[in-house]
């Protein structure tokens, strides 16, 4: 079939070119719909064989996309004399058209198929590539895309040309774009890139792109760990709460952030939002005193509410209690312990902070241990730890012993007792 039309080319050409214009009682051609682009000396031409009547005929669009026919023959005079010279331009790009066809290639394309985006915030690229002989309008770039629901008609909008030479050109677009289209989390969506000649036909099959797949993770919502108070924890008439909150793909937003607290009568008695200063983005951390506030001894529950920039929302609940006082609590644990297998834990509440001595004393009031000695410990809850031994770094016998708590602050010093119980199995 290409030899054929390359006869016909060589047979029939020279004829139009002289201006010489088939009528409609000529002999019919047979011949399949062929489209080439030609550029001379002037910006455009394009045309084609149609098969659309039983006749031949020729089909000219000039760079102002205006129609000549075969029933026009003036016009069609004046615009093969005014616009081509010589039928060796037509016949060399007519062979190669033809026989081997102009390429078009899509190369580069990113983000790799491979690759799985965090977010539905995605930049594509792409970059054509042209042997047609014919400069690239980079301009006549569109592109289309499936967004896992709908597919989206081709447009240009947002396209940003990053390069471009006579045969090559690099495109890029970022989405959401200006249309408001964006992709959907899955693996089901994709872009499709095509090019246009200057006459506005695509040049050949491989004027599209392959369809690029762009994959997207499906986005969980933030990770929360609430490390402050502890669920039962016993706390001062000023909480602390302090939590670790995580999120891999979008990010925690600051400003989502909401702490809620609830009597035992489910009513709220502290509540607090839009307070982007509580988060610490380094440590990805919230970390918050409440000082406004002092709450009478009781039961709580808290509430702390996060979103990612997804608007995925998270929330932790948490059961605390609240007992009056500069030392609002003494925790020994365990107790009884096993100072060979694990050391006595002493966790304490201080409403604000203070200089603390911890001591240890037998059953007979003598003083056996100084866990700590007048050091500064910040409000909230703290902890210290012992293992069981005497000032000289002895063993001591199981017994019960005392616990001594002394807090100084401004408010002066306040003392509290508790006893722990050492048994260490032999």
């Amino acid at each position: 079939m290409k030899i054929f039309l390359l006869l016909i080319a060589f047979t029939v050409m020279p004829k139009i070119l002289s201006a010489e214009v088939y009528s409609s009682t000529q002999t019919p051609l047979s011949l399949q719909a062929t489209s080439y682009v030609l550029y001379p000396n002037y910006s455009s031409y394009a045309g084609g064989f149609s098969t659309k009547t039983a006749n031949y005929q020729m089909c000219i669009s000039f760079a102002q996309h205006s129609v000549y026919s075969s029933e026009d023959k003036s016009s069609f005079r004046s615009s093969s004399y005014a616009y081509y010279k010589t039928a060796l331009g037509f016949i060399t790009y007519f062979i190669k058209k033809t026989l081997f066809g102009p390429k078009l290639e899509f190369v580069n394309e990113y983000p790799k198929e491979t690759e799985v985006q965090k977010t539905t915030k995605v930049t594509c690229g792409i970059t054509l590539i042209s042997d047609t002989g014919v400069p690239l309008n980079p301009h006549k770039v569109k592109y289309m895309i499936f967004d896992g629901y709908e597919l989206k008609s081709s447009t240009n909008i947002g396209i940003v040309i990053v390069s471009s030479s006579t045969n090559q050109a690099r495109f890029e677009v970022s989405f959401p774009n200006p249309l408001g289209w964006s992709f959907s989390e899955g693996n089901n969506n994709y872009i499709q890139w095509f090019y246009w000649d200057e006459a506005g036909n695509k040049i050949g099959d491989d004027g599209w792109s392959k369809k690029y797949y762009i994959k997207i993770a499906i986005n969980d919502a933030p990770k929360i760990t609430i490390l402050q108070p502890r669920e039962f924890d016993i706390l001062s008439i000023n909480p602390t709460i302090e939590a670790k909150i995580e999120d891999e793909c979008w990010g925690v937003n600051p400003s989502s952030i909401t702490i809620e607290i609830k009597d035992t009568n489910n009513n709220i008695v502290y509540y607090i939002s839009n307070k982007p200063e509580i988060w610490d983005e380094e440590k990805q951390k919230v970390f918050y005193q409440i000082k406004d506030k002092d709450f009478i001894s009781g039961k709580y529950t808290l509430t702390l509410t996060v979103s990612d920039y997804n608007n995925k929302v998270s929330t932790k609940t948490r059961t605390f209690f609240v007992k009056s006082g500069e030392i609002a609590d003494v925790v020994p644990y365990p107790s009884p312990f096993d100072p060979n297998k694990t050391p006595l834990k002493i966790r304490y509440t201080l409403k604000q902070e203070s200089y603390v001595t911890i001591s240890i004393y037998n059953q007979a009031g003598f003083l056996v241990k100084n866990i700590i000695n007048h050091q500064f410990r910040p409000a909230g809850i703290n902890e210290e730890e012992w293992f069981g031994e005497n000032f000289a770094g002895e063993k001591l016998a199981n017994d019960v012993y005392f616990c001594e708590v002394i807090a100084k602050n401004k408010n002066g010093e306040n003392r509290y007792y508790t006893s722990v119980i050492l048994f260490r199995k032999k």
